[in-house]
């Protein structure tokens, strides 16, 4: 569980980076337009000419983005344990192993969430109406979990 907080306050800080450079995409002033010297450049596609404020635009589009995921990843460390929580922070792990900076942290986030022990342990060992994750009686020390 110490694992998903640390992951989600990355994500936190990696959409406040976004967030910034949205900002400042938006904000700072635009180099006014970047034009080809020649005209043979634009028509291979290599040297476009943009409008300042379509970049403006953009960025105003990124903040917004960056400010809705900020929100989701903040939502995503409250404690609400039951089986759609679990099915949400699952699939909150499955978006970062998409993105190339997080993969590793969260392939090895997503091993440990997928265990029956840790789902048992996440929902606090309760019985659900399907049976799922019933702990076997008398089958030594060690309880057995029935997917």
């Amino acid at each position: 569980m110490k694992g998903y907080r640390t992951y989600c306050w990355l994500n936190v800080s990696i959409y406040g980076l976004l967030l910034a450079s949205g900002l400042g995409v938006a904000f700072l002033p635009a180099p006014g337009g970047i034009e080809a010297s020649d005209p043979e450049l634009v028509d291979t596609g290599l040297v476009f000419a943009f409008d300042p404020s379509a970049l403006r635009f953009v960025g105003y589009g990124v903040a917004i983005v960056a400010t809705v995921l900020i929100a989701l990843a903040l939502l995503a460390l409250k404690r609400n344990r039951s089986e759609t929580s679990y099915a949400l922070h699952v699939a909150n792990i499955a978006a970062g192993i998409s993105s190339c900076v997080l993969t590793p942290y969260c392939a090895w986030l997503m091993k440990e969430w997928i265990r029956p022990e840790f789902k048992a342990r996440y929902l606090g060992s309760t019985v659900t109406k399907g049976g799922d994750l019933k702990p076997k009686e008398g089958e030594g020390s060690r309880p057995t979990f029935k997917l």
